[in-house]
């Protein structure tokens, strides 16, 4: 199988991360990778087989991101992520296939694989896969060294929380629809926190995790994020996979612990039928519950290209409909309350917290 080759600007190449592992039985696939990654001034290596991608790993420890067929004989690509993890070789791993279902690939997601691919494929998905990756490798850089500085040198909290917030911003900023989102999340989860009277640590947790709960998104084409229609099987599949990557960034910063269960639980649905593990109702963390009501909240009541936002009034008979199936029924009983206190209005425009708490008979 040939692998369609494109031009493509010389600005894609940047510094590091520049050899590629291509691992397919098919020798056309791996002189396909070879020619178009020469092209891009990245450094291919080729192998036929799993095995000769390990001994391939044992001598070039440069080597960033693999591509790897699923289906082979032997060590197949789920095999070879095993073994690469055991390894510790510090290489993403991107999982080549002729079919592959919605289930299968979250799996795969949760366990080493950085994406997948379906054959045959366009160039320009490479080309797209390899910026991703990039991106991500980049995040968890900056991960990293903040864990270091965080255990020799005592860096303060704040230092770290404006790196996050920041980056938080950034991924607002690539769509026009998301502008100001996470902030919005923030808010209203801190509003309905203090609402249900939460001890302030825990809030403080709750409204952090909100406003990084779509970090994962940094990893996600601006086309996917912009798109003004229904996403097509492999589009809603990589959108599917951000919660997963934003665990990934923030699990190597201990002072992130605590928000993990907003940043990867927040499309759990109340009945299970949500995503990366299909949780039902309390399996998914209080935090996780509470991110998804709000988020879904932002959602319906923000302007979207294919839609109007809707009043508070219609949102909450869509809040109520979807009580018990796709949100918590007492966290939404307890929100609607909210909205008719107009708490969560002072909390959106004064960005800080409403004046009331939970009424209790």
């Amino acid at each position: 199988m040939e692998v369609s080759h494109v031009a493509t600007p010389p600005e894609f190449v940047t510094t590091g991360n520049r050899t590629v592992l291509v691992v397919d039985p098919e020798r056309s696939v791996r002189h396909s990778f070879r020619r178009n990654l020469e092209s891009w001034g990245l450094v291919p290596l080729l192998a036929d087989s799993g095995e000769a991608a390990l001994d391939i790993l044992a001598q070039h420890d440069e080597v960033f991101l693999v591509f790897v067929d699923l289906a082979m004989h032997g060590l197949g690509g789920v095999g070879l992520i095993e073994e690469i993890q055991k390894r510790d070789y510090q290489a993403d791993v991107v999982l080549m296939t002729d079919y592959l279902d919605p289930n299968l690939a979250l799996s795969l997601l949760k366990n080493g694989a950085f994406d997948y691919i379906r054959k045959p494929f366009l160039i320009d998905e490479i080309k797209l896969l390899i910026q991703r990756v990039r991106e991500h490798r980049n995040l968890r850089q900056q991960a990293m060294k903040f864990q270091l500085l965080e255990e020799t040198k005592k860096v303060e909290r704040d230092n770290l929380i404006d790196f996050m917030i920041g980056l938080a911003g950034v991924i607002d900023a690539k769509s026009p629809y998301t502008k100001e989102h996470s902030d919005r999340v923030a808010q209203y989860t801190k509003a309905f926190c203090r609402f249900l009277e939460l001890p302030e640590q825990q809030f403080q947790n709750y409204s952090f995790g909100a406003k990084l709960h779509d970090i994962g998104k940094v990893g996600v084409p601006d086309d996917i994020l912009n798109s003004t229609g229904r996403l097509n099987k492999q589009e809603r599949e990589i959108m599917m996979a951000h919660p997963v990557a934003g665990a990934r960034i923030l699990e190597p910063i201990l002072l992130m612990e605590p928000i993990l269960p907003m940043v990867l639980r927040h499309h759990e649905n109340w009945d299970g039928t949500g995503y990366p593990d299909g949780l039902v109702d309390e399996e998914t963390p209080l935090g996780g519950r509470i991110v998804k009501l709000v988020d879904y909240f932002d959602a319906i009541t923000s302007e979207r290209p294919y839609r109007e936002p809707l009043p508070h009034a219609e949102a909450i008979k869509v809040l109520q409909s979807e009580s018990g199936r796709v949100l918590d029924p007492e966290l939404t009983a307890a929100f609607v309350e909210l909205i008719a206190s107009g708490g969560l209005m002072q909390a959106n425009l004064s960005g800080g917290l409403p004046a009331v708490t939970r009424h209790r008979s």
